[in-house]
């Protein structure tokens, strides 16, 4: 797509876009689920999420990314992600700025603000992917800058710059396996992707404890509580565990076209619009009020929030407004004319 997926293809692949709109929709309750307080259950289900839906769109944005490094290129995600980027870190400071009269510490650290950091991350995963790719291992290769940033402190929510190198493993293997490698795991049958999740679940269940900061990719390993030579082992652990689970989650959608596989194809302005429903749901103390219905009445809350919250943003009349009133007149103020380089 010209939002969260790279490159374009002739025709739609409907697994993919299931996927994208799949992992969209866990993203939103993953940030709905972080709202909740004290709940082992719930608790569960957002470290579940966190270990694979991140990964996942990296993985799936990696399969669809191009190693042409040309200034066409170049200009088309400059067009496709830094400008949304930039467009919606003035909108989300303009909303800090309105509730608590001052810039977020995003800003004031030079930090991507909250969830942006992925098009900032995406931008530079493109932009690495070619160089990357001239390496005869690229896969081990990024593993081995992802693992040894991890032992750096002065690597951090700066700049988004752990995340990028954290997550860019995820990028390039999935540039590697190419989309039909999704298609090719369909062949095997669903209970074995069904038991793959079931003890991820029950694992992720007994180490309810785990620091789910791990899946986050933003911290050293010396943040993290882990500063002994091994540390880095963790990391590669939890890489496959996340690889694993996310792949059968996958493997276990449809491949073909469902009511909902349309919003596939526009994932982005779910992705950049989400964060001001959080916002308003945190502030207004949404998810406390349903908390008093219990963990399961508070689940199916916020799993109908976060349909609602998905479908919205990812309609067609959202997009094109989002285009057509935002994006395009930065891109006509900021940028040359794109004609130049067709």
């Amino acid at each position: 797509m010209a939002q969260l997926d790279a490159g374009q293809i002739v025709e739609r692949n409907y697994l993919i876009d299931n996927a994208k709109i799949t992992l969209i929709f866990f993203v939103v309750l993953g940030h709905c689920l972080e709202l909740t307080h004290n709940s082992p259950m719930l608790h569960t289900l957002y470290l579940v999420l966190y270990c694979f839906h991140m990964p996942m769109f990296v993985l799936i944005s990696g399969m669809l990314a191009k190693t042409e490094i040309s200034r066409q290129e170049i200009f088309r995600q400059v067009s496709s992600l830094l400008v949304p980027l930039l467009v919606f870190e003035v909108l989300y400071e303009v909303v800090e700025v309105v509730r608590f009269g001052k810039l977020s510490h995003y800003l004031l650290n030079l930090q991507p603000y909250w969830l942006l950091w992925f098009l900032w991350g995406l931008f530079f995963w493109k932009l690495l992917l070619p160089i990357i790719s001239c390496f005869r291992f690229p896969v081990i290769f990024s593993l081995v800058i992802a693992v040894a940033a991890g032992y750096s402190t002065q690597i951090g929510y700066f700049l988004g710059l752990s995340r990028t190198l954290t997550f860019l493993p995820f990028f390039v293997l999935g540039h590697a396996l190419k989309p039909v490698f999704f298609q090719r795991l369909q062949k095997y049958h669903w209970l074995f992707f069904a038991t793959i999740i079931l003890l991820a679940v029950a694992i992720l269940g007994y180490f309810n404890n785990i620091d789910v900061r791990w899946f986050y990719g933003s911290l050293s390993y010396a943040a993290l509580g882990v500063d002994q030579w091994y540390a880095g082992c963790i990391r590669l652990c939890i890489y496959a565990f996340s690889f694993v689970m996310g792949v059968a989650v996958i493997s276990l959608l449809p491949n073909k076209p469902l009511k909902i596989t349309a919003y596939g194809e526009r994932t982005l302005y779910v992705y950049i619009w989400h964060g001001f429903f959080i916002l308003f749901i945190k502030a207004i103390g949404l998810v406390d009020a349903v908390s008093t219905l219990g963990e399961f009445g508070t689940l199916i809350i916020l799993l109908l929030l976060s349909m609602l919250i998905t479908i919205v943003p990812a309609s067609k009349m959202l997009g094109s407004i989002t285009d057509k009133v935002l994006f395009l007149p930065v891109r006509k103020a900021l940028l040359e004319n794109s004609r130049k380089y067709d």
